[in-house]
């Protein structure tokens, strides 16, 4: 029986990377999962930078992939552009000259206005959420990163998302333990999607997990 996903919804994917698992191989079994189509006669095009789109969808349905070292993640939605990135922060890397390099001057500040253990995740915080948004829309990562930009408000954390820049709808998750998830959903404007998350296995099967949301704007 196909799942079935209206135009207010976001089903996020989860799969362990393994060696022999495609990422190709992932998101047309994702795809299968909502309509009569076997994996193998998906034809999808790119477009903008990159972007894979479905060739004469039975549904409208848009995707989008990202992976980070162990976990893939494939995002669909009905009707609705959407991107994803998702990052491992446990890698050992200079974050904050990352963000001196590729932020904007009030996100520097309020990186360096943390402890230095929350800004490693503060950075992959606004990170994924940069990615997100340059992927919903199909563009160049590197010309926007200092053209989008986010403010997180609260606790570390818990952070708010707050978009200067670029609109959507944007949310902020711990998919998994070490790892930040952003969500870039281009619906009308104030609304917020209805979030589901299913946890892949190689022998066909899946299961539904609660999402565990830090956020959403």
């Amino acid at each position: 029986m196909s799942l079935t996903i209206g135009a207010r919804d976001v089903h996020l994917w989860l799969a362990p990377r393994a060696a022999d698992l495609e990422s190709e191989f992932f998101c047309r079994d994702v795809l299968s999962r909502y309509a009569d189509v076997p994996p193998v006669q998906w034809v999808f095009e790119k477009v903008g930078e990159g972007k894979p789109r479905i060739v004469d969808p039975p549904l409208p349905l848009e995707f989008n992939l990202s992976h980070s070292v162990d976990w893939m993640v494939c995002a669909v939605s009905c009707g609705v552009p959407v991107g994803v990135d998702i990052e491992h922060v446990a890698r050992k890397r200079d974050v904050m000259r990352l963000a001196r390099r590729f932020f904007g001057e009030g996100e520097v500040a309020m990186l360096e206005a943390l402890v230095k253990g929350e800004q490693r995740d503060g950075f992959f915080d606004l990170w994924t959420l940069k990615e997100s948004a340059v992927k919903a829309r199909a563009e160049a990562l590197l010309p926007l990163l200092n053209k989008v930009f986010f403010a997180l408000e609260g606790p570390a954390a818990k952070p708010i998302a707050i978009t200067e820049g670029f609109g959507g709808s944007y949310l902020l998750l711990d998919p998994v333990p070490e790892y930040r998830l952003a969500l870039c959903w281009l619906g009308e404007e104030g609304a917020t999607p209805a979030l589901r998350l299913f946890h892949w296995h190689d022998n066909g099967a899946f299961n539904e997990a609660e999402p565990t949301l830090r956020s959403a704007t």
